[in-house]
């Protein structure tokens, strides 16, 4: 996962580093696709992820999904999995984080 800094906001990716060590951003499919070992992710960007795609849902599918992972206690990566199959979207040009 590769994050940008931009002015008090981050910018979130999925990526992957090629044979010739230049770094390609994909979307979460195609990064599913590629079957790679999952690099550990920091707790902070873990809230900030999760933050950013639940304000996408509607309010009782934030809810639905609180629930959902009080119940399973899920990891991220399969938060991410649920988060998407809501409705929530992260392209291949990022995901924007929410203003602090």
């Amino acid at each position: 996962m590769k994050k940008v800094n931009l002015s008090r906001r981050a910018k979130f990716f999925f990526a992957c580093i090629d044979s010739n060590d230049r770094v390609m951003t994909m979307n979460k499919k195609q990064f599913d696709k590629l079957d790679l070992p999952m690099p550990e992710v920091g707790e902070l960007t873990q809230k900030e992820i999760t933050l950013a795609l639940t304000n996408q849902l509607q309010m009782n599918q934030r809810l639905e999904f609180n629930m959902w992972c009080k119940k399973n206690a899920p990891s991220f990566f399969v938060k991410l999995d649920k988060l998407i199959e809501m409705g929530a979207k992260w392209t291949k040009s990022g995901l924007l984080s929410i203003d602090r």
